[in-house]
């Protein structure tokens, strides 16, 4: 297919940085970011972004995966790795972050005690709109859900702030 890319601007500094694009994406009023080394920014066939922005840093993994849309994304991935399945919906105002803005650290020991984690979510996912996902969360097949701050497992909607279970067995489908 041909490409239908219409407003993306991309700035990647460092080294040893890979950025794969598909030819099948859709990606408008968007910014990439990736600086430093060692860093992975994929976009699978056919994914859509109306507006945003994508940072990858810290020799990290940004995957999104094919015909997953975004209305309006907000990602700043560092050192873990952040990986959004195939055919996953978001809404307006979503924000995927892997890592806390500061790092907080223990007086006595001098160790981090928030270090970055990883983000999964699986194929076939639904978030509504305004929601964060933070570090250290899975979302499960077919499952929807808000302000995600624990896993969510398949087969599952999730709702409230922070985001619970609330019913089980269910399924969502694509307009």
């Amino acid at each position: 297919k041909t490409s239908k890319r219409m407003d993306y601007h991309i700035s990647v500094t460092g080294n040893n940085n890979v950025v794969k694009i598909a030819p099948s994406c859709q990606l408008y009023d968007l910014t990439i970011i990736i600086s430093g080394d060692n860093n992975v920014l994929e976009l699978d066939d056919e994914v859509k972004i109306q507006k945003g922005t994508i940072k990858v840093f810290g020799g990290a993994t940004f995957h999104i995966g094919h015909n997953s849309t975004f209305q309006e994304l907000d990602a700043n991935v560092t050192k873990e790795d952040v990986v959004i399945g195939d055919d996953c919906l978001f809404s307006y105002g979503i924000v995927i972050r892997n890592y806390d803005g500061h790092k907080i650290i223990d007086s006595t020991t001098n160790e981090i005690c928030n270090p970055p984690g990883k983000i999964t979510l699986h194929d076939h996912v639904w978030v509504s709109q305004n929601v964060t996902i933070l570090k250290d969360v899975e979302i499960g097949d077919n499952a929807v859900g808000a302000v995600v701050t624990k896993s969510i497992p398949s087969n599952c909607i999730a709702a409230g702030v922070p985001a619970k279970v609330i019913k089980e067995n269910r399924n969502w489908i694509r307009h």
